[in-house]
């Protein structure tokens, strides 16, 4: 909660805590739902697509949202995920902590992208 009163007005706050919040709670609990099969993933240099509906998006930003994605284990060069980045949003919610004012700041564009994936998942 801290941390999005920094970016949120009040009304923003009550809008996140009352409608999307559980919105995005609902969205992960359908996960197996929405994903009976695991999604293939893509590599550069191949040819292939993926389709998703927007619920589906919805429901993966959902669970990046809560960081639920486990971090591979394999971490060289060659394992199978080694090209793959986290698509857990743990990096968007970390904040720079000023020792000289004590509290929690982020970037201007931290801000901007948790004010755009909030939006987002809003109007969903």
């Amino acid at each position: 909660r801290g941390f999005l009163e920094g970016l949120a007005n009040p009304t923003e706050l009550r809008d996140f805590f009352t409608t999307t919040l559980p919105y995005l709670q609902r969205l992960v609990l359908k996960t197996p739902e929405l994903f009976p099969e695991p999604i293939r993933l893509l590599s550069a240099g191949r040819g292939g697509d993926v389709v998703l509906t927007q619920l589906q998006v919805a429901c993966l930003v959902a669970n990046a949202f809560f960081c639920t994605y486990p971090r591979r284990n394999q971490k060289g060069k060659t394992g199978e995920y080694s090209r793959y980045p986290s698509i857990n949003f743990v990096d968007l919610f970390k904040t720079q902590t000023s020792s000289a004012l004590e509290r929690s700041t982020c970037s201007r564009s931290q801000e901007g992208k948790l004010r755009c994936l909030l939006h987002y998942l809003h109007i969903q």
